[in-house]
C-alpha cells in the first residue's frame, strides 16, 4: 500500500513539473518578447470576472446617473 501511494506521488510530481511552459515562464506567466510577466497584467487580455464585474459597475452607475 506505501508503495503505490509513493509511487502516485512521484508520479503527480514529475507530471506538474513537466507541465511547465515551454517559453520557461511557468504557470500563469507569459513571455512578453523581453520577459516573463503575468497574464492578469494589464495589456494581456482581462480576466473574464474582472469584464464581468466593470459591466456590474458600469450598469449601476448608469442606473444611479439615470
Amino acid at each position: 500500500m506505501r508503495r503505490i501511494l509513493f509511487v502516485g506521488i512521484a508520479a503527480l510530481t514529475v507530471i506538474s513539473t513537466a507541465a511547465e511552459a515551454l517559453d520557461g515562464c511557468g504557470r500563469g506567466w507569459y513571455y512578453n518578447g523581453r520577459r516573463c510577466v503575468p497574464q492578469d497584467e494589464p495589456g494581456y487580455g482581462t480576466p473574464t470576472l474582472l469584464r464581468a464585474a466593470a459591466t456590474l459597475l458600469r450598469a449601476a452607475r448608469a442606473a444611479v446617473a439615470a
